[in-house]
């Protein structure tokens, strides 16, 4: 059991960052040193699981398996136990006005990658328009239809993903004029400038109100908005971080369409929570542990571009992947090993990066966040989200 820092934390120290489905993230504004620059992430609990349990599950496996895959670029942090007297205080502190102190010229920016890879899986036939379109491209158009968004983006994750200087340039650019949700600007831990994702945003322009922000922070001379792009290209290329996280995408092998056929293989051998507590509980003291390290690449092999005429050269052939989900069918260690390599690439496919730099002094930092496991149950989900992203798309294309 990982120890939990009870240290009292002062409520007036904390101010109000950003939220998402699960968490509620608070940017320390106080004189300690130590804790200058951290970011403190409460689980909202009445909508989610939650408890010493849950929590010390996600720190281990942040530790213990996400930290050594990516290597770097990570920090799992600690664990630390407030009182309800704190998050009472701290809930009616955000719903008021924020508080005058800020730090100066802390820009941080949250970029979600998405997947950088094609679908590799001898599963699925060649023909399959994911063997040569990248998943975000082909969602633009699902989220056009449901009006999540006025617009598709020009916005490649691949492109991101590249080693080449041009193509990262073209994706953070395309990231600028139409932000979505893949990337937010905070300025002395403010959130000062996204993406709307509503049907009537269609002639918003989002990089004149990203250079208006950038100018009157006077962040350059000249072109702000070009200076921006190309100190988080700078940064980006510098970490290096986009390469382990590409590599944990590649581990899987299978596809969303095998991984479910060996899912139902293993619900007759075990029960959903039995298989959901074996998966990446105790990793300290099992041999998966170990054997998983081994299996990540060490560098991706290639850079794969969107809208091929030809599909990806497939990982393993179809013979391959027949042989092996029929070894999964009796193996159930097996199994359960190619369930966990799907959902560590899905874990790495929903990841965010954080680039924190002060233009005055050169000074910056650039880490990974939201890299919790994903839970089993959602596999149902993917797959069906698979087929309708891919079924729109190919309706789309066919209308062209």
């Amino acid at each position: 059991m990982h120890e939990v820092d009870r240290t009292p934390l002062v409520p007036e120290e904390w101010i109000y960052k950003c939220e998402g489905n699960v968490n509620i993230i608070l940017t320390y504004i106080g004189s300690d040193e130590d804790k200058v620059g951290k970011v403190l992430r409460l689980r909202k609990c009445a909508e989610y699981e939650s408890g010493d349990n849950a929590e010390v599950h996600t720190f281990s496996y942040v530790k213990h398996v996400i930290l050594p895959l990516l290597g770097t670029g990570i920090d799992p942090g600690i664990l630390v136990g407030v009182p309800v007297e704190f998050l009472m205080q701290i809930q009616e502190r955000i719903k008021s006005s924020r508080p005058k102190y800020r730090l100066e010229g802390v820009y941080s920016v949250e970029i979600k990658p998405k997947s950088g890879v094609l679908c590799r899986s001898g599963y699925v036939d060649d023909t399959s328009v994911k063997k040569n379109t990248c998943r975000y491209c082909m969602h633009q158009y699902y989220k056009l239809k449901k009006k999540e968004i006025s617009r598709p983006s020009c916005f490649c994750p691949l492109d991101l993903y590249s080693k080449d200087s041009d193509r990262v340039l073209k994706a953070l650019n395309a990231l600028v004029d139409d932000p979505q949700n893949n990337m937010r600007l905070y300025i002395d831990g403010e959130l000062a400038w996204h993406g709307v994702m509503k049907q009537s945003d269609q002639n918003k322009d989002y990089r004149k109100e990203l250079q208006n922000i950038l100018q009157n922070k006077k962040f350059s001379e000249g072109d702000v908005v070009d200076s921006y792009v190309k100190t988080l290209h700078d940064y980006l290329s510098r970490s290096n971080i986009l390469q382990p996280i590409k590599c944990i995408q590649l581990m899987d092998q299978l596809d969303v369409e095998a991984i479910t056929v060996i899912y139902q293989q293993l619900l007759l051998f075990e029960t959903h929570e039995q298989i959901e507590n074996s998966l990446f509980n105790n990793a300290l003291d099992s041999n998966w542990l170990q054997e998983l390290l081994h299996q990540v690449p060490k560098e991706p092999e290639v850079d794969f571009v969107c809208k091929q005429s030809l599909p990806v050269k497939n990982s393993m052939t179809q013979d391959r992947v027949i042989s092996l989900l029929q070894e999964c069918s009796t193996n159930t260690e097996l199994a359960k090993s190619m369930l966990r390599l799907f959902l560590l690439s899905q874990c790495a496919k929903d990841c965010s990066i954080m680039i924190c730099f002060q233009p005055s002094s050169g000074a910056y930092k650039v880490g990974v966040v939201d890299m919790d496991p994903k839970p089993l149950n959602k596999l149902t989900y993917y797959l069906k989200n698979d087929q309708q992203i891919n079924n729109n798309y190919c309706s789309v294309n066919s209308s062209i």
